[in-house]
């Protein structure tokens, strides 16, 4: 309610709000996606994704068709949601018994204090990242305005499809630096890092610049081509592939149980970026947003790398 209120929203989009907030209940992917990846069964949770978003984007297309209220596509969204979880509780389950595991609810928990801590520092970090995400998101609402939102949107969902790459490549490599910092081989692990920073930055450098050279073809079919779109698409480009350069890091972080220095550099970095944000975002517009972001990520990495040069990690 504050927050309709503040962004001056109609007030019967809270409605909308309230439903799509059911599906907190059944958003456990986590360990779902976890005993699937575990059982070597990837297939399964791609195969789930692919198909429920097709049908999605299908019944989207259709009420989008016949001018259906908005109501409609609310209900599309959560019954699409609440499906995609379901499938994956049914087939980690079947997974779980084909392992022999399905009387999993009979295991005695044991603690183990290094896991526990190790939970709980990952967890306060959501915490604290969660009310940030969504002051940036009230932030930007209020300084853009409707049709620069509408941009900056666009290129979110860019980000998210890149997102889901870098991801990936974040859950294949996190098994090998767990191995290579518990062998003691942290020079192969930094070598690794250094050359995915170097190769990802100037892929996406020539990328951005690519982008910009030609962004008067191609924009014209998704927004307005011109010199503020432009730039700030191409800054974008570049913080995501700095981003997306930086997953090793984070994966050399986690492997060596770094994690309880996380809170206090998301935090650090999360008042920096509020507070750069309203600044370059009233100064520059969507540029200002892009560059508030890209130095946040720099931030991140910096601070992330300091600490692993005094545990004697970056070497």
């Amino acid at each position: 309610d504050f927050a309709t209120s503040f962004m001056h929203w109609d007030q019967s989009i809270n409605l909308f709000i309230k439903l799509y907030l059911m599906t907190i209940l059944v958003n456990i992917t986590g360990s779902l996606n976890a005993i699937l990846r575990l059982n070597n069964e990837f297939q399964i949770t791609g195969l789930v994704s692919i198909i429920s978003n097709a049908v999605k984007l299908v019944l989207l297309i259709l009420v989008s068709l016949v001018n259906a209220p908005l109501l409609y596509f609310v209900i599309i969204e959560i019954v699409a949601l609440i499906i995609q979880n379901l499938l994956r509780i049914y087939y980690a389950y079947k997974s779980l018994k084909r392992q022999n595991l399905s009387d999993f609810m009979s295991v005695k928990i044991r603690f183990d204090k290094e896991f526990t801590k190790f939970n709980i520092y990952n967890n306060l970090v959501t915490a604290v990242d969660i009310p940030t995400g969504q002051a940036v998101s009230l932030i930007i609402n209020k300084i853009l305005g409707l049709e620069v939102v509408g941009i900056y949107n666009f290129f979110i969902k860019i980000g998210a499809i890149i997102g889901q790459i870098t991801d990936a490549i974040g859950q294949a490599i996190l098994p090998e630096f767990s191995l290579m910092v518990a062998k003691n081989k942290l020079h192969e692990a930094v070598k690794m890092s250094r050359k995915l920073l170097v190769v990802t930055n100037g892929f996406g450098i020539i990328l951005a610049l690519l982008a910009f050279i030609t962004y008067q073809i191609w924009m014209p079919f998704v927004m307005d081509a011109n010199f503020l779109n432009g730039a700030s698409f191409s800054i974008y480009i570049v913080y995501l592939s700095f981003t997306g350069s930086l997953v090793p890091i984070h994966m050399l972080f986690i492997s060596a149980n770094l994690v309880r220095y996380n809170l206090i550099i998301v935090i650090i970095c999360d008042i920096i970026y509020l507070l750069l944000l309203i600044a370059l975002g009233l100064s520059f517009n969507l540029i200002g947003i892009m560059i508030a972001m890209l130095i946040q990520a720099s931030l991140v990495c910096m601070m992330k790398l300091f600490v692993l040069n005094r545990n004697k990690l970056w070497i």
